[in-house]
């Protein structure tokens, strides 16, 4: 048995939402919630990406057997309607529970689910310039690179 439910508290134009899911059988469940509201949905966003499991209409998230999970997220709507509307186990989809209208095929990657999984970028630190390096009075050493003494001046190559 899966039970759902929904805390809000409204601030400043914004209507925040904690969902508690609770899995109270004996077997790993996948839930789909979706959320019904007047307004934009803003589900909690890692590097700029929505988190995994979110999408235009709601969440899909796995909770344990026995297990509790929570998620939130804010919509400037002032009321808001979260609804199980699909389950599943290693039976099937839940007899009761209707499959959400418009889903994709959960094999098929998404952009988000990519960018997610390619995390941030950062240049290494020996490829990025340092103003002071090498300046007279400097305690920075110079680095000295493979293209350094191809007379190409800049040291970076080409």
């Amino acid at each position: 048995m899966i039970d759902v439910r929904v805390r809000t508290s409204r601030r400043d134009g914004v209507t925040f939402a904690t969902v508690v899911v609770e899995n109270r059988s004996s077997e790993r469940r996948r839930v789909r919630l979706a959320v019904s509201c007047e307004g934009a949905l803003w589900p909690p966003r890692r590097r700029g990406v929505p988190a995994a499991g979110w999408d235009a209409e709601g969440v899909t998230l796995t909770v344990a057997a026995g297990g509790v999970r929570g998620v939130g997220f804010a919509t400037p709507a002032s009321t808001v309607d979260v609804e199980r509307v699909a389950t599943q186990g290693r039976g099937g989809v839940e007899p009761e529970a209707t499959t959400a209208a418009g889903s994709t095929d959960a094999n098929a990657p998404d952009v988000d689910g990519v960018v997610r999984a390619l995390g941030s970028f950062a240049p290494p630190l020996a490829a990025t310039p340092r103003e002071n390096a090498g300046a007279e009075g400097s305690d920075e050493p110079v680095e000295q690179g493979a293209n350094a003494a191809s007379g190409d001046g800049d040291g970076w190559g080409a």
